[in-house]
């Protein structure tokens, strides 16, 4: 287990993106998520709730435009450790009208998107 300095330390990524991306020269290394903010965190698929601010909307439009795989790691919240939970990558799909409510309310925040993401698979890892 580490937290997000360890973690941005030993992928030698760069130190201006914002938390949730780790990236190394525009490409992404991991995703670190906060379980409470992003409670849908399990071991297939992952939903990742992108809020309304700037920053975040720009940095959710490329996470969704991601074609790789990545190691995402999630830690209860900002006090607590992150442990790597797997290699996934992002399903290329909406959220219906009722996945995107249901995600809002139960957020704390406002949300512009849900990014969905799949488990990897050995075979997706070598041929993609």
């Amino acid at each position: 287990m580490s937290n997000l300095e360890q973690i941005r330390t030993q992928l030698s990524a760069d130190t201006h993106e914002p938390g949730f991306m780790l990236c190394r020269r525009r490409k992404l290394r991991a995703l670190c998520l906060r379980t409470d903010l992003n409670p849908k965190t399990f071991f297939h698929f992952v939903e990742v709730w992108v809020g309304t601010d700037p920053l975040a909307t720009e940095w959710g439009q490329r996470l969704a435009e991601e074609k790789g795989i990545f190691p995402v790691f999630t830690a209860e919240n900002d006090q607590s450790e992150y442990r790597c939970i797997g290699h996934y990558c992002v399903r290329p799909r909406q959220p219906t009208t009722d996945e995107f409510a249901a995600a809002q309310a139960q957020a704390h925040y406002p949300l512009s998107r849900v990014i969905f993401l799949d488990r990897a698979h050995v075979s997706e890892m070598l041929f993609r």
